[in-house]
């Protein structure tokens, strides 16, 4: 119940915000069960491409009230809201503001030589999603949308 007090309680562009968030959370979830990588791989932008770490402050507030809703969102969702289908969402809000940035997988050795996988997403130098640990995962790949 306190979600849906704090969310009465935000501001109408956050209000907007994660509820773009929740659709584009559900639409990545179901796109990472039903389509193969290789498919998604080709909405994302450029492989193997980084885009520039200059950012602006206008866009370091938006991001973080991105970050926040993404995070917000994720917990509540009757899905499973992965760290894939939070860099897919934060893509595409991002991709529909036309602003420039990185998506990245990783993988990681757990014990018993389980491999560990993580995505996250990168505008300039902020960590918009699946900041926790990112430093832990070797890059497999990366994918920059450049508009």
């Amino acid at each position: 119940m306190t979600a849906l007090k704090a969310f009465f309680r935000a501001d109408w562009p956050f209000r907007r915000l994660l509820l773009e968030v929740l659709i584009l959370l559900g639409v990545g979830r179901l796109s990472v069960l039903v389509f193969p990588f290789k498919k998604i791989a080709g909405w994302m932008g450029q492989v193997q491409e980084e885009t520039l770490e200059e950012l602006s402050e206008a866009h370091r507030q938006s991001l973080v009230r991105l970050a926040s809703a993404i995070l917000a969102v994720s917990k509540y969702t009757p899905w499973n809201s992965n760290c894939f289908a939070q860099a897919l969402c934060a893509h595409w809000v991002l991709k529909r503001r036309g602003w420039s940035h990185t998506i990245y997988f990783g993988v990681k050795k757990e014990e018993h030589k389980l491999m560990k996988a993580h995505a996250w997403l990168r505008m300039g130098n902020k960590i918009v999603t699946g900041r926790v640990g990112h430093k832990q995962y070797t890059v497999l790949s990366k994918f920059a949308y450049l508009p």
